[in-house]
């Protein structure tokens, strides 16, 4: 019966998180590390906001796959502060960040927008990893703010994700019955009727806490550590994040990258906008002007 109905996949569904997000923007991913992507040669205006996704999938005008040349190629990933959840096109801080350098340098930058909205670190770097092999990034910058477990595009099946990439159920219940992780995996996978009982015991688990759990941060960081160690020449500056909270910083700077805080940087009596996840376009362009600072300080780019 359970194999008839998927009983046991439905009862997963609200044990999830989601992305609800510009919605029409985003379509499921092929690949089970991302989960969904931006559906590319699609644009509109949706709440006032001029939103386009290329040809390629990003948030972003037309790119050519391979770089011009004499053009230093930046790539930025994150998630929707990055994708610029409440501007326009031009107004997220990677077109702010290109406009501004090819201000003194004029068509010898290309900044790409590859955030993607609810994206954490796990995801961000499987991106990341396409990336790197199609369109030699000179530099890539990562933004990171989400922690915790993947989420899942809403309204759309999830449940051939889990076929292909069995952990997801480890990362999605927090009540497991064995201290195996390699046992409580094999028994989830290949045993319906137990696997049907321990998503019933975890709804029930977070109806009594009354509060979803996330998986701390290291469970997605060891995909950037790996990552990192192959990319080290292009992957040099990480976390411009908002809150300067050691959670989000000590991995990173365990491997000796460089970290930028925007609550650093933030100038006197500034209006509480400058802290917002989702800030309007003026604050974009600061962010621009922080992280060039930061680049030319750190010898990032070139001369």
């Amino acid at each position: 019966m359970i194999r008839v109905t998927d009983v046991d996949m439905a009862l997963l569904r609200p044990l999830l998180y989601y992305q609800a997000a510009d919605l029409p923007f985003h379509r499921p991913s092929d690949d089970p590390k991302l989960l969904y992507e931006l559906r590319p040669n699609f644009a509109m205006t949706l709440q006032g906001r001029k939103i386009s996704i290329n040809s390629l999938g990003f948030r972003d005008k037309e790119r050519s796959v391979k770089k011009p040349r004499g053009v230093f190629r930046i790539v930025c990933l994150g998630s929707s502060n990055t994708y610029g959840a409440a501007v326009n096109d031009d107004e997220t801080y990677p077109a702010y960040l290109e406009a501004v350098l090819n201000k003194r340098a004029p068509g010898r930058y290309e900044v790409w927008n590859a955030g993607i909205s609810a994206y954490v670190l796990a995801q961000s770097t499987a991106w990341a990893e396409e990336i790197a092999r199609k369109y030699e990034p000179d530099l890539i910058i990562f933004q990171y703010y989400n922690v915790g477990r993947k989420p899942f595009l809403l309204g759309y099946p999830y449940s051939r994700y889990f076929d292909a990439d069995p952990s997801l159920y480890l990362e999605n219940l927090r009540y497991l019955p064995f201290s195996s992780r390699e046992l409580d995996l094999a028994l989830l996978r290949r045993w319906r009727l137990f696997r049907a009982g321990i998503i019933l015991l975890n709804r029930w688990d977070a109806v009594a806490s009354n509060n979803p759990f996330y998986n701390n941060q290291r469970l997605d960081f060891s995909e950037f550590e790996n990552f990192y160690l192959t990319h080290e020449r292009t992957t040099h500056l990480v976390d411009f994040s908002i809150d300067p909270d050691p959670i989000h910083a000590d991995p990173f700077q365990s491997l000796g990258l460089k970290t930028v805080f925007l609550r650093d940087h933030v100038p006197p009596g500034a209006p509480p906008e400058y802290l917002k996840v989702h800030p309007p376009a003026y604050v974009y362009r600061r962010y621009a002007e922080i992280l060039i600072s930061a680049l030319r300080k750190e010898g990032l780019l070139p001369r």
